[in-house]
């Protein structure tokens, strides 16, 4: 039952106290005699003292055979009395962490995150050894599904302290702890935790060590969005040429930063991550497009200048939807093949959608304005102030789908 490793408990999933015996009272008509991991119940009665042996091996195999059989709440009744009759022993904890794992499956988190931090607070000192780290990291895990930010940072900085940690789960110890503290508020300190753990996996794999790709592709995906989020920043609303350009160039920029992290994600060797990279690649340039569509039109148009101004937009933004829709169409095929399923790809099939709407709308509309403001945009070159972020744009969006 125990698990493997803080990268596989990341793949599969993203305080109780344990009930005491009744206070002991003169001549009692039950007796309790602890024999690790046995129990003895001696029983008095009319015809002498009844022994009833009970063994916690026993009850923890009883207990793993209905987890195998996914009677998860069935399980965890026999590990509450384990838990409750041992209390003292090494059979509780591991108890306390079998209920946790039982919970997991059934899908009650809190339960589950109760169950592993009654398992922490049996530990010895606050630094945890090896015999720790996989109820730690449970709880660290459970926390951040449950968005108990301050929680699982404790959990993530109390497993980063202990040397038990191998090289591969602190990297990726090293990233979740970046996650929270981005939800915490502070991108300035995740960040360079993120590139610490890029590093150092390049590093190990270039020493030919084993080196698992997930870690390394969520850092380069969370330094993507980190940047991404920076299109907050842009407006494009200036009338003048000039100032319009420099506001377009640090739209440029930022979209390059972005991409090359997206792009590295999706390369990176993990297939989950690939996918969700792929799907946020589709989504960075439907963002620009919304931010080009939602910048205010010059209110000294005429009708027929207006007109002339959103067909010009339309023709500027069309490598926008086209790049959008082929980065989904390729995300779709990566995640067919590496057999992954997810909201990441039920997002990329609407975002898809969303798209083809537009360009049927758009062929629906269409005027011979449309075809001017194409000519005049494919003969303005260098001189267009849109120049700078249409060159970034029409970067590759990943060639090839890279194989699972």
């Amino acid at each position: 039952m125990r698990s493997g490793g803080l990268v596989g408990l990341c793949t599969l999933v993203l305080l109780g106290c344990p009930s005491l015996p009744p206070p002991a009272v003169p001549q009692p008509p039950v007796a309790e005699v602890e024999a690790d991991p046995l129990l003895l119940l001696a029983e008095r009665t009319a015809g002498g003292v009844d022994i009833e042996e009970i063994d916690a091996g026993e009850l923890l195999e009883q207990a793993a055979a209905l987890a195998d059989a996914a009677e998860w709440l069935d399980a965890v009744a026999i590990y509450d009395e384990v838990a409750a009759r041992f209390a003292g022993t090494p059979a509780e904890k591991e108890a306390l962490y079998r209920k946790g794992v039982c919970l997991e499956w059934a899908e009650d988190w809190m339960g589950a995150l109760l169950s592993f931090r009654a398992c922490l607070a049996l530990a010895a000192g606050p630094d945890p050894g090896g015999e720790e780290l996989p109820a730690l990291i449970h709880a660290g895990l459970l926390a951040e599904r449950l968005e108990l930010w301050s929680d699982a940072a404790d959990s993530y900085e109390r497993l980063l302290r202990s040397d038990a940690l191998s090289d591969g789960d602190r990297r990726a110890a090293t990233v979740r702890l970046a996650v929270v503290t981005i939800e915490q508020g502070d991108p300035d300190t995740a960040r360079p935790m993120l590139e610490q753990v890029i590093e150092r996996s390049v590093a190990a794999a270039a020493a030919a060590e084993p080196v698992h790709p997930a870690p390394a592709a969520e850092a380069e995906l969370r330094l993507g969005l980190l940047e991404a989020e920076r299109l907050d920043e842009v407006l494009l609303d200036s009338p003048d040429p000039v100032e319009l350009r420099r506001q377009v160039e640090k739209l440029a920029a930022i979209f390059g930063a972005a991409f090359e992290r997206l792009r590295a994600a999706m390369l990176g060797g993990s297939a989950f991550w690939a996918v969700e990279a792929g799907y946020r690649v589709g989504a960075l340039y439907l963002s620009v497009y919304d931010l080009f569509f939602d910048a205010p039109v010059p209110t000294t148009l005429t009708d027929e200048q207006r007109e002339a101004y959103e067909a010009l937009l339309r023709a500027r933004t069309r490598i926008l939807l086209a790049n959008a829709l082929e980065a989904w169409e390729q995300n779709l095929v990566r995640a067919e093949r590496a057999g992954v399923r997810g909201e990441a790809v039920d997002l990329t099939a609407e975002g898809m959608a969303r798209v083809q709407g537009i360009l049927e709308g758009r062929a629906e509309r269409r005027t011979p304005l449309d075809d001017e403001a194409e000519q005049y945009v494919e003969g303005q070159g260098e001189s267009d102030p849109l120049a700078p972020v249409l060159e970034r744009l029409g970067l590759e969006i990943g060639g090839d789908v890279p194989p699972p």
